[in-house]
Parts: structure tokens; sequence; C-alpha cells
């Protein structure tokens, strides 16, 4: 709701005040959290990664938001 996206729009706002992007590792699967990460102006990357949790290796694909993207982004306008 309201509350989740201020929280979100807070703290990515706060950690591109120290860097330039934010990296988000989703997996490659999860498209719910795919979806998510495109609502609140995510960008695919064109890399990936792979982590081996729990024996299993699990396929991650890599979201970024950058100063510039966030600042015309949708999470600027809140």
């Amino acid at each position: 709701g309201a509350w989740n996206r201020e929280v979100k729009r807070l703290m990515i706002g706060h950690a591109l005040q120290h860097v330039e992007m934010v990296e988000f590792h989703v997996g490659k699967d999860n498209l719910r959290s795919r979806r998510a990460m495109e609502k609140i102006g995510g960008s695919l990357s064109d890399r990936t990664l792979v982590v081996e949790m729990v024996g299993v290796q699990v396929h991650h694909v890599i979201y970024e938001i950058t100063r510039d993207s966030f600042a015309s982004g949708p999470l600027a306008s809140l």
C-alpha cells in the first residue's frame, strides 16, 4: 500500500545520497518480485548472479535504480 511505497522511497532515496546506484538481486523465477521492482522503477540489467542456498544454485537477475532514474521515476512523485 501507500506506506510500503513511502518506506521504499525513503530507503532508496537515502541510499542514493551516498551511492550512485542501488541494485536488487531478485530470483529469476520470482515473477511477483520482478513485477514489483519494475513498478518502483527498477531497470533490469544484463547481469545475473547465481547464489548457492542450502546446496541448491538459485539464479538471480539484477535490477538497478540510479540517482537519475530515481529522480524521474515512479517513487519521485509520491
